[in-house]
This record gives C-alpha cells, sequence and structure tokens, in this order.
C-alpha cells in the first residue's frame, strides 16, 4: 500500500512487462495532470527497489515492510511544501519504482538524504531526468 499521501490514489492491477503472465501492482495519483501542467515539476525522479520476490515476483513481507518504512520516512519529507509530487508506483517483476516530480533535484536529494539518515541502508538506484511534458506519468496513467 502507498503511504496515505493522498485520497487521490487509484490502485489498479495491471500484467507484467516480461511476463503477461505476472500480474503488477500501480497506484497512481489521479490529480497529477493538474500539477504537472503548471510546469513547477520539470524533473522526474525515478527510485528503484530490486527485490528477490515470492512465487509471483512481488515482494516478501519482510521486504515490503522495509519498503514501508523507506515511504513513511520519504514521502512526507519530499512532498513537504510542495518540493516533489509523488506520481506512481508499481511493484512487481521483482522491482519496486516509485516516480516523482520534483522543482529542484539538488534539494530533492539533500531532503532524501536527511530523511533516510536513521534508517538502514536500501538498495535503492535513482535515476533522474527532465520530463517537462510528463510523458512518463501519461504513459502509466493511460494504463486506467
Amino acid at each position: 500500500r502507498m503511504a496515505r499521501i493522498s485520497k487521490e490514489i487509484i490502485s489498479i492491477i495491471i500484467n507484467g512487462e516480461r511476463d503477461q503472465e505476472k500480474a503488477q501492482f500501480l497506484q497512481i495519483r489521479k490529480e497529477m495532470p493538474t500539477a504537472l501542467e503548471s510546469g513547477k515539476y520539470p524533473i522526474r525522479v525515478d527510485i528503484t527497489w530490486k527485490y528477490n520476490g515470492d512465487h509471483s515476483d512481488m515482494p516478501t513481507v519482510e521486504v515490503a515492510e522495509q519498503m514501508n518504512s523507506l515511504e513513511e520516512a520519504l514521502i512526507p519529507a519530499l512532498e513537504k511544501n510542495n518540493l516533489a509530487l509523488l506520481a506512481y508506483q508499481v511493484t512487481g517483476e521483482g522491482r519496486r519504482l516509485w516516480c516523482f516530480y520534483t522543482r529542484n533535484i539538488g534539494a530533492f536529494q539533500e531532503t532524501l538524504n536527511d530523511a533516510l539518515e536513521e534508517l538502514p541502508l536500501f538498495p535503492i538506484t535513482f535515476y533522474a531526468e527532465e520530463d517537462r511534458e510528463a510523458d512518463a506519468f501519461r504513459e502509466v496513467e493511460s494504463l486506467l
């Protein structure tokens, strides 16, 4: 489950990308387009956590709990003062991806480091790029 950041979260099951037999769990924020159209969030940051899943390629209970502790620390910190917005997250096929849009990558990194300081090191990777048109979000939104 996604940290309760927004009443506008829709949860759906989608087909796997690599294996159509495997489901992925998508949680997407419905009211995102308004914020993104403003152009205030030009940078997309994907945070990815790869894990060894159970038989359905979903995280084990233990890993899911670790992910929740990451989310509970990270999401409120990043969303404070509208620094960033979590657009969607997708879980399945051995990875969870959180897609954020931010207005300031430097402040994003600083806030992230501060938020996770007290927590153990998590196996997460980061990818950031300019996405002024919110193409990544629109692609995922089209799955609804």
